[in-house]
């Protein structure tokens, strides 16, 4: 809910706007909503005959899996199957299904969130920065520093 101010009180009148990008006969994906939100989502895509797809982590590959954050899975994920739509639209099914794990792992490395879930190692200090966030996404940084400050204390 990162544009409340701009967008509506609720997810359903954010997801409102963000259908806006929907065009008629386009496949749309978008990651796991809110009930809300995804009715009005599916809505429009039904107005639009405008195929809409669920990219879940369940359906993605191990390095996704494997990233720090539900932000960081969900958003990647919603990706993955965004480039396998153009791929398979464009060269077709045998093109998006070669997109494999290794691309997603070599793409991954190209991308660079510089203030997102950042860890910065200094011995014998150990800082993690967290800058792209509100504080309605507060909790999702918490989980992950809870997670990496527990799993140092096992190193």
């Amino acid at each position: 809910m990162d544009h409340v101010n701009l967008l509506g009180p609720s997810l359903a009148h954010i997801a409102n706007h963000k259908a806006g990008i929907m065009r008629k006969g386009t496949i749309c994906v978008t990651c796991e909503q809110s009930p809300d939100a995804f009715e009005v989502l599916m809505n429009e895509s039904r107005k639009l005959s405008a195929p809409l797809e669920v990219a879940t982590e369940d359906q993605t590959s191990s390095v996704i899996k494997a990233l720090p954050t539900i932000a960081h899975r969900t958003n990647t994920a919603t990706a993955v199957q965004v480039v396998r739509n153009v791929l398979q639209g464009r060269d077709g099914y045998q093109a998006a299904r070669a997109f494999d794990e290794h691309d997603v792992t070599r793409g991954l490395k190209m991308c660079r969130s510089l203030g997102s879930f950042r860890e910065i190692s200094r011995s014998p200090r150990y800082f993690f920065l967290d800058t792209a966030h509100n504080t309605l996404s507060l909790p999702v940084a918490l989980v992950w520093f809870a997670e990496r400050a527990a799993s140092l204390d096992h190193q």
